[in-house]
């Protein structure tokens, strides 16, 4: 934080409020707003500060008016608008930082993970799948882990799933998203929070240009649409009271987009830890998302007990291709 300017007794002794940095984007701060909330929740509440509830706002995406273009996974959408797509409605995070799986050799900083994306249509909407693809899982800690029954062990990897569900104008330039999918603790033995939301549900999360805030709980990584419901996941085990900062999901190219089940990228259909391009992830790790069944031993190739991503995009996302 920066010093908070001398007081003047003059006739112009009205100052500014003192200044607060965040992530590189400059804030007013009243003195009032610095005794009501503190250090850690101001800082959550720069977090939050930009972020208008303006619900799900249309978003123009040009890209997909564009008749003609690169299909490779052959769905009838050009490789550019699955991008721009995925670019546009891409989620903003709201996580702890400073975790172990805190990456701080990118930029921004965020959770370490692979960031995968898929796009295809679904009838007459298009689904974004969006795959972080977690180096790790924290686990949990505190006075939770001494409970019967719960396993605060960390994980080798982390295959949490967000999913957004499209629709556009008659024509193709003017999207708006119309539901969510969100994991949290699927597949396990219970406490899953793993869901859609629809309609007047979508009124639970905060927006910011038509893409949506989503609280990603501490350690375990699953998905809620408010603090209030993530601190109250999975029996209340669950936490989002100590969040401090705010990435968006990173779409920056094409090699992102894993493609079809008939047409993947890779055409292996499987991602290795040296393409993801971090030293976080064991480089011979390998996921194949699109094969139904296939093992997978988390970024750090330690074990075969991770979640793959199969069953998100085939049972959940219904992305098999006819």
């Amino acid at each position: 934080m920066h010093e908070r300017p001398e007081k003047s007794t003059g006739a112009d002794a009205q100052q500014p409020s003192p200044a607060a940095s965040f992530h590189g984007v400059r804030y007013q701060v009243s003195d009032v707003q610095r005794h009501l909330v503190g250090r850690r929740n101001l800082a959550l509440l720069l977090v939050l500060c930009t972020a208008p509830a303006s619900g799900q706002a249309p978003v123009q995406v040009d890209a997909c008016a564009v008749p003609d273009g690169v299909d490779r996974d052959h769905d009838g959408l050009s490789d550019e608008c699955e991008r721009e797509l995925a670019r546009a409605f891409a989620p903003h995070l709201v996580v702890r930082s400073g975790g172990c799986d805190w990456d701080e050799s990118v930029s921004p900083h965020r959770i370490g993970g692979g960031y995968r994306f898929a796009v295809e249509p679904y009838g007459d909407a298009v689904r974004i799948a969006y795959l972080p693809a977690y180096f790790v899982d924290c686990g949990w800690s505190g006075w939770k882990c001494y409970l019967p029954g719960v396993d605060c062990s960390p994980h080798a990897g982390d295959s949490e799933f967000m999913l957004v569900e499209v629709r556009s104008a008659s024509d193709a330039r003017t999207w708006t998203a119309e539901r969510l999918y969100l994991s949290a603790h699927c597949f396990g033995r219970s406490g899953s929070r793993c869901r859609w939301y629809d309609a007047g549900e979508l009124a639970e999360f905060q927006w910011i240009d038509g893409a949506p805030i989503i609280w990603v709980a501490e350690g375990r990584h699953a998905n809620y649409p408010s603090e209030r419901a993530c601190d109250e996941g999975h029996h209340s085990i669950d936490t989002c009271d100590r969040h401090d900062a705010r990435f968006r999901f990173p779409v920056d190219g094409h090699t992102q987009n894993i493609g079809s089940s008939a047409h993947p990228t890779p055409s292996t259909g499987c991602i290795t830890g040296r393409m993801t391009g971090s030293s976080r992830a064991v480089p011979d790790a390998v996921e194949c998302m699109w094969s139904v069944g296939a093992s997978f031993g988390g970024w750090q190739a330690v074990d075969d007990g991770a979640t793959g991503y199969w069953r998100y995009l085939y049972e959940v996302a219904g992305l098999r291709d006819k």
